[in-house]
């Protein structure tokens, strides 16, 4: 009789359209913390779909997963050999060798990878391909990147910048109006700096095999804030160990992979170069600081950063916006902690016309029973200009709520 009422229970929760809660305020609380202590992953779990990010951090639900192995394994490579070459030879050290001597430390390092990480994978035929192949997609990376080096003065300092409690910075700590906090920890694949006239300017950096389009309408949905909030913790708490006083000079996503589109033959080698690097430029948002832009590239080129001489709008944010942006961040991050505390954690998926749907690949769609004409949380894509001035109307609409 119990097991017939749980069933008819669970059909109930279903057809209620996604509507979960837990009852108990001091359950959820014990639950999720009253101080939070989160990945800035996890913050975006959240923002895709609250009752998938219970599922997974809440009730530690594991989805089965057929074994299988990857034979690129591109994106933690890829990782491993910037990360490597950079620490041991830095910009300076990087310009100076020829592209020969470039490639022969890529190929000693995916060599010494695929010893000493891989052994024990089977190594097919396909395998051995992709991964030779990737000796190839790695030097045209470098090669982008020295390319960049060379009219940029900002320097690699970091890599896998670690922030939390025993990090080189601490956590990004937002107090919660209802007492306790959250605070973020997270890993940063590379962090550039620039010193000038007395400032610290920090950029990031992170390294996308597969691609990664930012977009601030997606922040201000709660979506793709993570390097955002790797950015605002060095900013916050960063002065110790960069140098006060910290600027943040903004964020950017390196393409890492090789270009495949056909360039025209009777283009010289340096504009091959230049034209293989606009078709993988960095995108992002920066700092709107022209002398700062101008220490980003100073050839105002286009190639490297998405500001060049013709356009010095796109993806820009001045330092007071930023600092709006920081606030209503930190005003996500107080939403999702009242209503994780609260039990409420709706199956409402974030959804975006562009490119975005958190049930595309989710693990626990068959749990909630979400079909697709039930409601979802929809995020307007804006341009970056229309994304501004929403922040701007949400600064004053902040504004007057504290007042």
């Amino acid at each position: 009789m119990r097991s017939a009422r749980a069933r008819l229970q669970a059909l109930e929760r279903v057809s209620r359209g996604g509507t979960f809660r837990i009852a108990d305020r001091q359950l959820a609380e014990r639950l999720f913390g009253r101080n939070m202590f989160l990945s800035a992953s996890r913050v975006e779990s959240y923002y895709k779909c609250p009752f998938a990010y219970y599922c997974k951090y809440g009730l530690l639900a594991k989805p089965r997963r057929t074994a299988q192995f990857d034979p690129a394994v591109q994106g933690t490579e890829i990782h491993f050999v910037l990360e490597t070459l950079l620490r041991r030879h830095g910009r300076d050290g990087l310009l100076a060798m020829t592209r020969d001597e470039r490639q022969t430390q890529i190929d000693e390092l995916l060599d010494a990878y695929l010893a000493q990480e891989l052994n024990g994978a089977e190594q097919t035929k396909r395998f051995l391909y992709l991964y030779n192949r990737l000796r190839k997609t790695m030097g045209e990376i470098l090669e982008r990147l020295v390319l960049e080096f060379s009219v940029c003065s900002f320097e690699p300092v970091d890599f896998e910048l670690k922030i939390d409690r025993d990090g080189d910075v601490p956590p990004y700590v937002t107090p919660l109006p209802e007492g306790g906090s959250v605070q973020i920890k997270g890993s940063v694949d590379r962090v550039d700096k620039l010193e000038l006239d007395g400032k610290t300017y920090i950029r990031i950096v992170d390294y996308k095999s597969g691609g990664k389009k930012f977009a601030l309408s997606d922040v201000l949905g709660g979506l793709n804030m993570q390097m955002l909030l790797y950015l605002f913790a060095i900013w916050q708490n960063g002065a110790g160990y960069y140098g006060a006083p910290i600027v943040p000079a903004g964020i950017l996503y390196m393409p890492a992979k090789a270009v495949f589109e056909k360039l025209p033959r009777d283009l010289s080698a340096e504009d091959a170069a230049l034209a293989k690097a606009r078709a993988l430029r960095m995108n992002g948002m920066l700092l709107d600081d022209s002398v700062v832009l101008l220490h980003m590239d100073s050839g105002e080129s286009g190639c490297f950063i998405p500001v060049d001489k013709k356009s010095r709008t796109n993806s820009l944010i001045s330092l007071q916006r930023l600092a709006a942006l920081k606030r209503e961040t930190e005003r996500l991050l107080c939403e999702m902690a009242r209503s994780l505390r609260s039990g409420r954690i709706d199956a409402l998926p974030a959804r975006n016309s562009r490119d975005h749907n958190a049930c595309a690949f989710c693990d626990y769609r068959s749990v909630c029973g979400h079909e697709d004409d039930d409601p979802e949380r929809a995020v307007i894509p804006m341009t970056h200009a229309e994304s501004l001035q929403e922040l701007d109307e949400r600064q004053v609409q902040n504004d007057a709520v504290d007042a």
